[in-house]
């Protein structure tokens, strides 16, 4: 039985017809549910063809399998950059063993971070003190910007040199703010409408639960910063002068949201919740969708205009068929947490081990020390 994926997102130009603005669509692509590997449409080109090197270590950390604490993944001088837990863990990139932290003053709780990969300083959002704080290379706080008190932030994304865009997730709108970080000033950049519901937090954790961020945050490989609210099927281009819409997201998740709470309207929706642009020029995007009272995760791997290359999705569990052989490790699933990095030239992600997991025996003795498992895929 044949069913339809529903279209992720359109195309960016914009064709003005009087006083309304379309957005052109993609045509739907097609996946067969009775697939032998579940939901997966394989992926052609082998590791070879992808990949200049990739490797994994096993993280310095006792707290068991759960990476559910994670929050970032970056790589810089020598080393992994890890939220865990609300601060920022610093493991060596050659053998996962910790190499320090960085931790919140006064029992904040750091819940974002970016750093400018030239100059090597990194800006954490404290979501406690609703403040960024702005850490040296050498891991020491150079200084802070305190943001008003009476919001609740949620992401902070480096623009450009100076300048931070910094995500609220008190509305069912766009709430964004800008920071100047030379001079400490902050300036609101979008507003919510009068009609916006108000978040309340327990609406905003049943989101969490359902895997469901308030806000997806994207980079493409030139360095542009791409954002979409869930409540809106829009993806915007933010600089420090405001927004550019730029993608349509089809059959956008539709969510009833009022004082009383969360409700999901009709059978089938669609949320975006990650877009990274790899080097060279194709999308990974990941996505939830409610089909018949099931909520499915999935991955799929788009061209540069957000056409599915290669028809490659990845459904739930199934192999995203980035394996190498015999070392299933390596495999690319929509339940792992996932990142890219500077550029797109490297891809990072964190998986749990169990015993399905294939090691090569030269990490199997580091297994004592923890059991969160960091892969680093080099894009040719």
């Amino acid at each position: 039985m044949r069913r339809l994926l529903p279209v992720l997102l359109c195309c960016a130009a914009l064709l003005s017809c009087k006083d309304e603005v379309k957005l052109p669509q993609i045509e739907v692509a097609e996946y067969a549910s009775g697939y032998k590997h579940g939901w997966i449409v394989a992926l052609d080109d082998r590791y070879d063809k992808w990949f200049r090197s990739y490797s994994a270590v096993v993280l310095d950390d006792t707290r068991g399998g759960d990476v559910a604490g994670y929050q970032s993944v970056m790589g810089h001088d020598g080393n992994f950059l890890m939220i865990v837990d609300g601060e920022i863990r610093i493991f060596d990139a050659a053998t996962g063993m910790n190499a320090g932290r960085i931790v919140p003053q006064d029992g904040g709780r750091y819940v974002c971070m970016d750093m400018d990969t030239l100059s090597g300083m990194l800006y954490a959002l404290d979501s406690v003190h609703s403040r960024i704080d702005c850490v040296s290379p050498s891991g020491g706080l150079t200084g802070s910007v305190q943001l008003e008190g009476e919001h609740v932030y949620e992401r902070a994304v480096l623009i450009d040199e100076g300048t931070l865009l910094v995500l609220a997730s008190g509305f069912s709108g766009r709430e964004t703010f800008i920071v100047d970080l030379a001079g400490g000033r902050v300036s609101a950049l979008d507003v919510p409408a009068d009609d916006v519901v108000k978040l309340s937090e327990s609406v905003v954790d049943s989101l969490r639960s359902m895997g469901l961020p308030l806000w997806t945050v994207g980079r493409t490989r030139d360095g542009d910063v791409l954002v979409k609210h869930l409540f809106e099927d829009i993806v915007y281009r933010y600089d420090r002068s405001g927004s550019t819409p730029m993608y349509q997201v089809a059959d956008a998740g539709g969510i009833k949201c009022s004082e009383r709470g969360l409700r999901l309207k009709g059978k089938r929706q669609t949320w975006l919740t990650g877009m990274w642009q790899l080097g060279n020029g194709l999308w990974i995007l990941r996505y939830k969708e409610y089909r018949n009272g099931l909520l499915l995760s999935a991955y799929a791997i788009c061209n540069s205009d957000m056409t599915l290359y290669n028809n490659t999705i990845a459904y739930n569990s199934s192999r995203m068929w980035w394996t190498a052989p015999g070392l299933n490790v390596y495999d690319i699933r929509p339940e792992d947490i996932i990142t890219v990095g500077p550029g797109g030239h490297r891809i990072y992600r964190l998986k749990a081990y169990n015993k399905s997991v294939h090691l090569p025996p030269s990490m199997q003795e580091d297994l004592g020390r923890g059991e969160v498992i960091l892969c680093v895929f080099d894009l040719k």
